[in-house]
């Protein structure tokens, strides 16, 4: 989806400092919704905010947004359902780029834990996204069992089990792929599912490299 490209801020009461990159990316089957991927935990949370930077809270209270939410690399924007990307994106990605130069200004929602809330949802994005296809396509199952300070423990099932590939797997498309979208990653693991038959080759508890 074409954006039209604006280099300078012009947004009332936002700071004039460099704009943090931004990228629209388009969800599947919601022609209403876009990611804007930008570095990762950037803002520190996830999850629906309790308060926004007024440039993007004007955009929700002028109906040019219906929803704001946050993702560990990215913010999804939903538009109000008269509105049209064509016509409003470059109002969007703007004031955007200016709200994400003051990330103070974005609040959480009251209660859970901000940084395990960001690491669970990194890690569901990994398993459900191209990493995970990748393993199904193989006739593994991978699961989030835990994400908890900064440490993930995962489960493996299907051909996943007793592939010689596995740790490579592990390491170079799991851990990777979730360290892109959460840098404070501190540990992998991977345990077999219950139930391997003898003689199978057990990847038994195996952690990243040591960082």
């Amino acid at each position: 989806m074409a954006l039209a490209q604006d280099h300078s801020l012009g947004v009332p009461g936002m700071p004039d400092s460099p704009l943090v990159p931004v990228h629209p990316e388009s969800v599947l089957g919601d022609e209403r919704t876009l990611r804007w991927s930008c570095p990762a935990d950037i803002l520190g949370f996830v999850g629906v905010p309790a308060q926004l930077p007024t440039a993007v809270q004007s955009l929700l209270d002028e109906g040019v947004l219906e929803s704001v939410s946050v993702e560990p690399a990215g913010v999804l924007t939903m538009l109000g359902s008269a509105r049209s990307w064509r016509k409003d994106g470059a109002r969007v990605r703007q004031a955007l780029q200016a709200a994400l130069c003051t990330p103070q200004q974005w609040r959480p929602a009251p209660g859970g834990t901000p940084d395990d809330d960001a690491l669970r949802l990194a890690v569901q994005q990994v398993i459900d996204g191209e990493v995970g296809a990748y393993i199904r396509s193989h006739g593994g199952q991978v699961e989030l069992l835990r994400a908890h300070d900064h440490d993930v423990q995962l489960q493996l099932s299907g051909a996943c089990r007793h592939c010689p590939a596995s740790d490579i797997t592990l390491s170079e498309r799991l851990e990777a792929g979730i360290r892109a979208l959460y840098p404070p990653l501190r540990r992998l693991e991977a345990r077999n599912a219950p139930g391997v038959s003898a003689g199978r080759r057990m990847l038994g508890l195996i952690p990243t490299r040591g960082r």
